[in-house]
C-alpha cells in the first residue's frame, strides 16, 4: 500500500468558511426581516392609534363647545323674558316678538355654527383619509421591503448552497481518489493537495505521486452525468438530467499548467524530466467522451484498475532512488511550510 502525506485541504477549509458565511447571511438577513416587521407594526399601531385620537377628540371638542355654549345662551334668555315678563306685563307682547325675533336671531347664529362645525369636520375628515394615505403607503413600502428582503435571502442562500454542494462533491472525489491511489504499490508516496510555488506563483495540485518509475499528477473531477469535450478546448460541457447543462474549465489544460509547475519546481531542485499528467473522473455516475490528441491520460471511475495498471507499468528513462524520492518529497515538504499550510502525515 502507498504512502499517503496530506498536505493543504483547500477545499475543506472553503467548506468549513463558506458553512459560517451561510449561516451568518441567513442570521443577519433573518433578524433585518425581524426588525421590517416589528417597525411595520409599531408604524401601523401609532398611525391607527393617532387616527382614531385626532377623530375623536376633534369630533367631541367641536360639537361640545357648540352645545355647551348654546345652553349657556337659551337659560340666559329665558330667565331674562321670565323677569321682564314679571315686571312689565304689559311689554309681554312686544318682549315676546323681540324675544321670537332674537330666538330665531339665535337659530340662525346656531345654524351658522353647525355649519362651521360640519366645514371643521369635514376638514378633519379629510386629514384622517390623508393620514391614512401615508400610513398606506409606508405599510406598503415595508410590506415591499420585507417581500424584496426574503426573495434575495433565498437567492442568496440557494447561491451559497451552491457552492457548498460543489465543494463538498471535490472534497469528496477528492478523498475516494486518495483511498483508490493508496492501492499503489508501497514504492509510491501519494501527496495530497500540495501547493507548489516557484518564483512567486503557486498552483495547487489535487494528487501527486512520487515513485522509482516517475512522478503523475492526478487532477480529480467528481462531476456526474455525461462529460463531452475537445482537448483543445478552453471548457468541456457537463450534462445532467436533473439540472441541466454546466461548462467548466478544460482538466486537461488545468492538469498541463500543473504539470508545467511541478516541472520547473523539479528543475529547481536538480531533477530535470516530464512528469506524467492523469485526469480522473471519481464519480460513480460519469460517462465521458472527450476528443483531441493530448500526452495527457484521462481515466473515469470504471478504469479505476487501468489508471493504476497504467502508473505502475510506466516505463521512463530515468528511474529515481529512494534517496531521489526523499530529497523531491522533503523539498515539497519543505515548500509547503514556507508558504505556512497544514501538513499531516
Amino acid at each position: 500500500m502507498a504512502k499517503i502525506i496530506k498536505m493543504n485541504n483547500n477545499i475543506a477549509d472553503k467548506r468549513e468558511s463558506l458553512q459560517k458565511k451561510i449561516i451568518r447571511q441567513y442570521m443577519w438577513m433573518k433578524a433585518g426581516d425581524i426588525i421590517v416587521k416589528i417597525f411595520a407594526f409599531m408604524f401601523a399601531l401609532f398611525c391607527i392609534m393617532g387616527l382614531m385620537g385626532i377623530s375623536v377628540h376633534a369630533s367631541q371638542k367641536s360639537f361640545e363647545e357648540v352645545n355647551q355654549e348654546m345652553q349657556q345662551q337659551a337659560e340666559k334668555s329665558k330667565q331674562k323674558n321670565q323677569q321682564q315678563f314679571e315686571e312689565n306685563k304689559q311689554k309681554a307682547l312686544q318682549e315676546f316678538e323681540a324675544g321670537q325675533k332674537k330666538s330665531q336671531q339665535q337659530a340662525e347664529e346656531y345654524r351658522q355654527k353647525m355649519d362651521e362645525t360640519y366645514g371643521k369636520s369635514r376638514r378633519i375628515a379629510n386629514q384622517n383619509v390623508a393620514y391614512a394615505s401615508v400610513m398606506l403607503f409606508f405599510a406598503l413600502i415595508f410590506t415591499a421591503f420585507s417581500k424584496i428582503n426574503k426573495f434575495f435571502r433565498k437567492r442568496i442562500v440557494k447561491k451559497l448552497k451552491k457552492q457548498l454542494d460543489i465543494y463538498e462533491s471535490g472534497l469528496t472525489g477528492e478523498f475516494n481518489t486518495v483511498q483508490s491511489l493508496a492501492r499503489l504499490s508501497d514504492d509510491y508516496t501519494i501527496i495530497s493537495n500540495p501547493i507548489i510555488t516557484t518564483n512567486g506563483s503557486s498552483n495547487e495540485l489535487d494528487n501527486l505521486i512520487v515513485g522509482s518509475n516517475g512522478i503523475f499528477i492526478v487532477e480529480t473531477k467528481n462531476h456526474s452525468g455525461f462529460i463531452q469535450g475537445d482537448v483543445n478546448n478552453q471548457n468541456w460541457k457537463q450534462d445532467r438530467m436533473n439540472s441541466g447543462d454546466h461548462e467548466f474549465y478544460n482538466p486537461v489544460k488545468q492538469v498541463s499548467q500543473h504539470g508545467r509547475r511541478i516541472e520547473e519546481f523539479l528543475r529547481l531542485n536538480g531533477f530535470n524530466f516530464k512528469v506524467q499528467k492523469i485526469v480522473y473522473f471519481s464519480n460513480t455516475e460519469v460517462a465521458i467522451s472527450i476528443s483531441g490528441q493530448t500526452d495527457v491520460k484521462i481515466f473515469c471511475n470504471r478504469d479505476l484498475d487501468s489508471m493504476l495498471s497504467n502508473i505502475e507499468s510506466f516505463k521512463n528513462n530515468t528511474t529515481l532512488s529512494e534517496n531521489d524520492k526523499a530529497v523531491i518529497i522533503n523539498a515539497i515538504i519543505k515548500n509547503q511550510k514556507e508558504q505556512k499550510f497544514n501538513i499531516k502525515q
